[in-house]
């Protein structure tokens, strides 16, 4: 019966980052109606200097340690009594984001941007977002259980927690190292396609 309800919990927090992100998303999107002009330039002007100048292997290694601190400041959060809000804060802003960068792609190239989003946008957030959900689930269920365990008796299984956090931190570098490397190749030659459109 308790394994149930532990699964369930898991379940929930699934359940409770997936809502958060919506609602990030949803902010993001009526954040843009203060877009302005200059901000259907910003991203005309980034997609051209990644298709122009950007060097693959600089720009590789950009985005890895861009998603290595993002995953670093979620384990940080994690192991904190204060990570449930901390981690929660993360996950919204996240998705706030992704909202705010899909009305910028429609806003600045209008039906294109719709084009843009799925060839360019998506594919380049797929993974990230995938590793993001595995690091944010296991560090708000650690962060439950140390609020559980400063309220209770009970003790949390340190060894066995420690080894789960290591093979996720192991499968979220990984994850990091692919999404990388396709940003940095596949990625810059579908924002080619998408300007040629």
């Amino acid at each position: 019966m308790k394994h149930k309800k532990f699964d369930y919990s898991k379940h929930s927090l699934f359940i409770f980052i997936s809502v958060l992100l919506i609602c990030g998303f949803i902010l993001g999107l009526f954040l843009s109606k203060y877009i302005d002009i200059n901000d259907t330039f910003s991203i005309n002007n980034y997609l051209s200097v990644l298709i122009n100048d950007a060097d693959a292997k600089e720009y590789f290694i950009s985005q890895f340690m861009i998603g290595t601190f993002s995953i670093f400041t979620v384990v940080l959060f994690g192991t904190s009594l204060f990570g449930i809000p901390l981690i929660s804060f993360l996950i919204y802003t996240k998705g706030a984001q992704i909202g705010f960068s899909c009305a910028l792609f429609i806003i600045s190239y209008s039906f294109k941007g719709i084009l843009g989003i799925l060839i360019v946008f998506i594919p380049q957030t797929l993974i990230d977002l995938l590793s993001f959900y595995m690091i944010t689930h296991f560090c708000l269920l650690f962060s439950l259980n140390l609020v559980h365990c400063s309220i209770s008796t009970s003790m949390i299984p340190i060894k066995t927690r420690i080894n789960k956090l290591l093979n996720i931190l192991i499968l979220c570098f990984l994850l990091i190292i692919l999404s990388s490397y396709l940003k940095s190749t596949l990625g810059i030659q579908l924002i080619k396609i998408f300007e040629k459109l």
